[in-house]
């Protein structure tokens, strides 16, 4: 797969996830499905900017759409740099917050292949980019420390250290501002009320 364009990959990404040839990239809502819980979300420029670069790490890095695959990306794109891409910051915080709960393991070692990687965040989306082939972007955004048949599987082992760990756990501790504050607001607001 890794000789074939990132546009081949795409739609053969798109199909295996169930999503429309253009990915959904123009509708107004996108559903968001965890569990038997769909969220529609509203689907603005700040999203659709980061999305089609998100789709193509996802190529890239190997990462699922799943539930664990979002989380491990989250980890990875954020390591890897966010740059201007706002929307991508709060999503992947989002998916960071349940990574650290449900899969620790998994979204720190993806959070260490992202701290040797670079993303795409810091480009805008072009038809060129499309026609490179999956093997190029790999070679360009990848350490080449870390095999890409490897990298999204249990079987990659970057290096951590103090630094690294302390810097996830102050990641972690973002993602849980965000996701817990607007529960912590409801309940103090229902204690005022009540």
């Amino acid at each position: 797969m890794n000789d074939i364009t990132i546009k081949d990959a795409r739609e053969h990404y798109f199909r295996r996830n169930g999503l429309p040839l253009d990915g959904g990239y123009n509708d107004k809502w996108v559903p968001l499905k965890a569990w038997f819980i769909t969220v529609y979300l509203y689907n603005s420029k700040a999203r659709k900017a980061a999305v089609r670069l998100h789709d193509i790490h996802h190529i890239v890095t190997g990462y699922q759409s799943d539930l664990v695959g979002e989380a491990e990306i989250s980890a990875w794109e954020y390591a890897a740099g966010i740059y201007d891409k706002h929307f991508a910051r709060f999503i992947n915080l989002t998916a960071i917050f349940y990574g650290v709960i449900l899969f620790p393991k998994r979204t720190f070692r993806a959070y260490l292949l992202g701290k040797a990687s670079q993303s795409l965040y810091n480009e805008t989306f072009s038809e060129a980019l499309l026609q490179e082939s999956v093997a190029s972007v790999q070679q360009r955004l990848l350490p080449t420390t870390i095999s890409t048949s490897t990298l999204a599987t249990s079987k990659a082992k970057p290096k951590a250290n103090l630094s690294s760990l302390v810097e996830f756990a102050g990641l972690f501790l973002l993602s849980c501002s965000l996701c817990l504050l607007p529960l912590a607001l409801a309940l103090f607001g229902w204690a005022l009320i009540t």
